[in-house]
């Protein structure tokens, strides 16, 4: 494989390179790519709005150590009730009124490398029969989304923060005078996604799980951090990726001729 032209800086001798595994190394000094601390469990929703695809991402960290154990379908079953209530339930029943236009359809579970890359061959995926729509009503376009931050303990530090982006529902559609997500609606809808994120972890509790709810980050020598505190934004955000497969199907006034 041919070196990359940009190698990424190696880590220095003596404190920095403490904890740092052969195949981090390799990472840096051969490919120039940063590396992980270690394998993570990464969960992904998936799912359709409109014409479009979508997908958010949280990764699940090991509670000790740098590796974690590979998933079964036992376990995407129990994860499966979590998930299909908080994208099914309206805000007042623990959900965040995600547009009705947005269907989840599936979501996967999977090991990542410290390479970034699946660790077993397998690819796990839970479907969800004729897909699963959201409570809301709202009616944006599909570029509009929700982003909310994860948050670790230290969240200067590396994997201090992480990102994952709803579709558009009530909250974003609801605008104070400013022009902004009202902030007692985003402050629910961050205590919402919090609480689905708790019962994601207490799914891998109950299953004795070396994993739970957190940030990876491939900066430096990598690291992980577990989930402290959920925020959102009140300004609504924009997929542009959605924005740029529309088509735009311009309508004259008055017609071209024929």
């Amino acid at each position: 494989m041919p070196l990359r032209e940009q190698l990424a800086p190696a880590p220095r001798a003596g404190k920095g390179c403490r904890g740092v595994s052969l195949a981090q190394l390799y990472l840096w000094l051969y490919l120039g790519e940063m590396a992980y601390a270690g394998q993570f469990l990464r969960l992904v929703l998936i799912g359709t709005i409109y014409d479009d695809i979508f997908n958010t991402t949280v990764s699940l960290v090991p509670v000790s150590g740098s590796t974690v154990t590979r998933p079964t379908t036992a376990l995407l079953t129990d994860l499966a009730v979590p998930i299909q209530a908080f994208w099914s339930n309206p805000q007042t029943s623990g959900g965040i009124n995600i547009t009705s236009s947005a269907r989840l359809t599936s979501f996967k579970l999977n090991r990542i490398g410290p390479d970034g890359r699946y660790v077993d061959d397998t690819v796990y995926e839970h479907v969800f029969t004729g897909g699963i729509a959201g409570a809301g009503t709202s009616g944006q376009p599909a570029q509009i989304a929700m982003a909310a931050t994860l948050r670790g303990l230290d969240e200067r530090a590396r994997a201090g923060k992480g990102r994952m982006y709803f579709p558009a529902n009530n909250n974003t559609d609801v605008l104070g005078s400013d022009g902004r997500i009202i902030a007692g609606n985003a402050q629910q809808a961050a205590q919402r996604i919090y609480s689905f994120l708790q019962n994601i972890d207490g799914v891998l509790i109950d299953s004795s799980w070396d994993a739970k709810v957190g940030i990876a980050s491939r900066s430096g020598t990598g690291a992980f951090q577990g989930l402290a505190r959920v925020t959102v934004g009140r300004v609504p955000d924009t997929i542009r990726s959605r924005r740029s497969k529309l088509d735009e199907d311009p309508q004259p006034y008055p017609p071209y001729p024929a």
